[in-house]
Order: C-alpha cells, then structure tokens, then sequence
C-alpha cells in the first residue's frame, strides 16, 4: 500500500520505517547545531558536495579525530598540526617540493638520506641573491665516507703555494718549492728557490743574488765556511736591500710573500 501527502507532515515524537526510502528535493536534517544524526549503517556511495571549495568537513574546534582511507587529493594548501606519520614516498607530480619552517627542519633517519643521482644540495649564502653554492659528488667508483673532524672551521676547496690539493681531495706540498734538497754554493753566484736550504762558502768578499720565491715559500741561507764576507742581493726583501753573512753557523730563515723575502728568524744582518 502506497499513501501520498500532498500537503505537509509533521510528525512529532519517533519514527520507524521498514523497507526503503526515497525522498525527493533538498532535505534538511535538524534545525540546530545541538541536533545529532547517527549512522549505524554503512555508506555506500560517494559524499560529493553541490559546489567545489565551499563546504568544510569539521570545524577548528570540532574535529575529526582520525581519517581512515586509501589516498588523499589535495588542492591547495593543507595544514597539519601534530606528527605526520608516512609509509611511503612523498613526492610532487610536477614543479618543486617545498618544505618551509620557521625554525629548523630536523631530519632523524635511522638510515641514510639518500640524493638521487646527478642531483645537488643547494645552499643560498648568507646574504640571498641570485648566487648559490651547488654540492654534488662526481663519479662514484664505490663507497666513499666523507668525515668531518670535530672542530669548526672552513672547508678548503683550493691551496696556496706551496700547499697543493689535488682533484681527489689529497693535500700536499709542492716538491719544487719546498724540498729537503741542500743547495752548496762555493765562492759568488745565485742563489736558488728551489732548494729548501742554502749553504754559502766564501772564498773572499762574495756577492750572490737572490730571486723572488713564490707565496708561502720558506728559505734557509745559512754560512757553512768563512773565507770573506757574503753579501746576498734579493730581487725583493721587507726592511732592507741585502744580507751579509761574516760567521760560520750564521743563517737566516725567510718566507716569501706579497712584499717579498721576510726574515722570521736567524742572525745574519738586514742592511738598509
């Protein structure tokens, strides 16, 4: 049996109902927010709201409190206040993947952070502009460790003679410039740079020239025998024009720089 209302129903107290019901037109449920609807059955249809981006799903202070489901289409901003608990990937369909905070980003793997390959960690510098320092590892034949020391300091990139640093990471000193070799020199000549240490026998009143070194370069003259007194005539020395040497054992270390010859120690004399 089939009974029809042409005219309004108003119903007060409960209502129980068997078998299906189909109701046409828009249907308000509850005329106060201290009404309540309770679902004991399960919904086997979509929830698709009337107009895009207009109707929320809870309120600031009445949340849901947990969301179960398979994925999850976003478009636009979203916020979360708590942990963000994930077993997977995250990643961007297309442009970059931004992640701002306004204070740190703390990363706790209990693995390693991996970067894919031919990619960089780009760091802006301190002051931003349109300049950025790029990190990135060469071709990798096998497993590399990269330690740092506990200690501050700055990351060398490059060297100043005679300090070199090679393509692989190795430091070292430049053989040329710095050398165990011992240059002897009897009687008046030049002097070399290419010898660490220089030892001068006079055979009377002996001139020798001195050429300029290269930037860091150290240099020992130093009077092995005393026949006359030498007198070296550097290209370049700070506080004077030569350096005489009158006593077995009499040296001077230097280091060449910017200014030229230094003296950093010894006894022989610096005339002006």
């Amino acid at each position: 049996m089939t009974t029809f209302f042409k005219q309004g129903l108003d119903v007060t107290g409960n209502v129980n109902l068997t078998g299906n019901i189909t109701v046409g037109g828009d249907q308000n449920f509850g005329d106060a927010n201290t009404d309540s609807i309770t679902f004991t059955a399960d919904i086997t249809s979509n929830i698709v709201p009337d107009v895009s981006n207009t109707y929320d799903l809870g309120l600031t202070g009445q949340r849901w409190r947990t969301v179960y489901g398979k994925s999850i289409n976003m478009d636009g901003d979203s916020e979360i206040t708590g942990n963000l608990n994930v077993d997977g990937i995250i990643s961007a369909t297309s442009g970059d993947l931004d992640i701002q905070a306004p204070a740190n980003i703390a990363l706790y793997p209990t693995g390693n952070v991996w970067i894919s390959q031919g990619t960089k960690l780009i760091f802006e510098g301190t002051t931003p502009d349109d300049f950025e320092v790029k990190l990135q590892a060469t071709t990798v034949t096998a497993d590399r460790d990269i330690i740092f020391p506990d200690a501050s300091g700055t990351v060398a990139v490059s060297a100043t003679a005679p300090v070199t640093l090679s393509a692989t990471g190795d430091i070292g000193v430049d053989a040329s410039v710095v050398t165990t070799t011992v240059q002897q020199l009897s009687g008046p000549g030049a002097i070399d740079v290419t010898s660490l240490i220089t030892e001068i026998t006079t055979t009377g009143a002996d001139a020798y020239t001195f050429a300029n070194g290269t930037l860091g370069q150290l240099k020992i003259i130093l009077m092995a025998v005393n026949g006359g007194v030498g007198t070296v005539t550097p290209t370049s020395i700070s506080g004077g024009t030569t350096l005489t040497f009158d006593a077995v054992g009499e040296s001077i270390t230097m280091v060449y720089t910017s200014v030229g010859w230094i003296r950093t120690a010894g006894a022989a004399g610096v005339l002006a």
